[in-house]
């Protein structure tokens, strides 16, 4: 049985938390709120109603919980626990928290649900395919360890933060460098990440740098700063390593007025080319996340049809003589 959470799994929630995983590598990267505190907060903050929490009560309890994407009919599996281990009721469990999460995200209306799985959890990844989940492209984590005193490069290009105005253009951009299939699988409207327009991002999300190539903007960098890490996620379609270095070099001087942490910065596969200034800038690889889709049944209520009375059968005439209606006459 799997129902929403109320206030008596909170204890449930706080042992399990501890044996889980991130489903989404920036918050198991740089240190997301417990999943305990989402689900007892959300109730009470406007951001909250976002969050949705399910609980299981069979092979000694599993959780799993959804954000919802702002404004769109997206959602992500962000966390599910306990650990899947050789344990085939452990297995079952999750799948049936997945598939009851995706039904109830479709009764949302939510179209599509991702989840994001680390390469080497081979085991976790079947399941999640099992349920229906498709692989549709892979993220690689770069890791720098202690950031140095940045020096900014004296160069042509100009990076600030994004208006209103540069929507279209972010658009456009994210068009020209997603393959099909990755459009395919988030939508023609664009759901990579700080690609939606402004007015649909919530408080709190990344902070956005573009840079310009003249008047065109040539790439996007996300950071994010975290409590156990900073976040990077870097993009664009770039000429040169100097357009790299510079966008990079800014992201990493916005983050001097936070507590010295790691810094990862987050690369697509279709993204090879940004590789070699992130190696000499200090970021080293360490794992490979498979991003997964699954576009769910969305349920929709059917209007009662009514019949129009011009064309509803009626009563046969009662009026004495009257041929009825049907009847077949013929000349004598």
């Amino acid at each position: 049985m799997i129902h929403p959470f109320d206030l008596g799994d909170s204890i449930l929630v706080y042992r399990l938390q501890r044996q889980g995983m991130w489903l989404e590598p920036r918050y198991a990267l740089t240190g997301a709120e417990p999943p305990v505190w989402a689900a007892l907060s959300a109730p009470f903050r406007w951001w909250g109603r976002d969050v949705a929490t399910y609980i299981s009560r069979t092979a000694g309890g599993g959780i799993i919980q959804m954000r919802l994407r702002c404004d769109r009919a997206e959602a992500d599996v962000v966390f599910l626990a306990p650990a899947v281990e050789s344990n085939d009721e452990i297995a079952a469990m999750w799948r049936g928290l997945l598939v009851h999460c995706a039904r109830q995200a479709g009764n949302q209306r939510v179209q599509r649900l991702y989840a994001c799985v680390p390469e080497e959890a081979s085991e976790i990844l079947a399941q999640v395919r099992q349920v229906g989940f498709v692989r549709y492209t892979q993220e690689e984590v770069y890791r720098l360890e202690q950031p140095a005193d940045v020096t900014l490069a004296a160069g042509p290009y100009e990076v600030r933060t994004p208006t209103a105005e540069d929507d279209w253009q972010l658009q456009k951009l994210r068009a020209a460098i997603t393959p099909q299939l990755v459009k395919q699988a988030e939508g023609a409207g664009g759901s990579h990440e700080g690609v939606q327009p402004l007015a649909e991002r919530s408080s709190g999300d990344w902070g956005r740098l573009v840079l310009l190539r003249g008047e065109e903007i040539a790439g996007m960098l996300l950071v994010q700063p975290g409590r156990s890490g900073h976040c990077l996620r870097l993009w664009g379609d770039f000429r040169d390593d100097a357009e790299v270095l510079t966008l990079l070099q800014k992201g990493l001087a916005s983050l001097e007025g936070y507590s010295h942490r790691p810094v990862y910065c987050l690369l697509r596969e279709y993204q090879g080319g940004v590789r070699p200034v992130l190696t000499r800038q200090g970021f080293e690889p360490t794992t490979t996340w498979s991003r997964l889709v699954k576009h769910t049944v969305v349920r929709a209520r059917e209007p009662a049809r009514r019949a129009w009375h011009a064309l509803e059968p009626r009563p046969e005439p009662s009026v004495p003589g009257a041929i009825p209606s049907g009847a077949v006459t013929s000349d004598r």
